[in-house]
């Protein structure tokens, strides 16, 4: 009996070392599923976090530059404004000279050399002078002294002719306005009010 206890000891013990072999094996590939499976989530969740992170951080430029563009805007309008109300007074106060040289005994020889200047740019032809309705009590006096019909027009020139040779069809436009027209865009630039858009 004790030849069959030592075989069932030894074949006890045999089973047992494969029982603890087989128990190593399977915690040896838990452990290394267990270690790829926390190294593969890791990853994952890293990769998550960098791609919300960047997404974030792209966001966040975004909504700057947004800002940015929107403060430069806001800027941009301001001066804008600003400039449009420089221009404004300045060229209020020309307007006011303008209207107050135009009632001094002065403007009658302006108006003339205007339309000697318009008559002599548009050359030989058929002419007609062209005042505005404020210039009305000059209409016959630069007919007379020009053998040339003149025309009131509504449109107001701050002075000034505007001859038209209707042969040739050609206008020289001697009106202040149209001399005013090209001095505020001179003006912007001499006074550095250019604005870049």
């Amino acid at each position: 009996m004790s030849n069959i206890n030592e075989k069932l000891n030894a074949f006890e013990k045999t089973i047992m070392e494969d029982a603890k072999k087989e128990a190593d094996e399977i915690l040896a590939e838990f452990e290394a599923n267990k270690n790829k499976l926390v190294h593969d989530m890791t990853r994952t969740a890293k990769k998550e976090a960098d791609e919300t992170i960047k997404a974030e951080k792209e966001k966040l430029e975004r909504e700057e530059n947004e800002q940015l563009s929107e403060a430069s805007a806001a800027g941009k309008r301001e001066l804008l404004n600003l400039r449009r109300e420089i221009v404004d007074k300045v060229f209020a106060e020309i307007k006011k000279k303008i209207a107050d040289f135009r009632k001094s005994d002065k403007y009658y020889e302006y108006l003339k050399n205007a339309v000697i200047s318009g008559i002599d740019s548009v050359g030989e032809g058929e002419k007609i002078i062209f005042i505005d309705k404020n210039d009305s009590a000059y209409k016959e006096k630069l007919e007379s002294e020009f053998k040339t019909a003149v025309k009131i027009e509504n449109a107001d020139f701050l002075g000034g002719a505007r001859v038209s040779n209707t042969d040739r069809n050609i206008v020289c436009d001697n009106t202040v306005f149209d001399r005013l027209l090209e001095e505020r865009d001179a003006f912007l630039e001499i006074a550095d009010l250019s604005i870049e858009v």
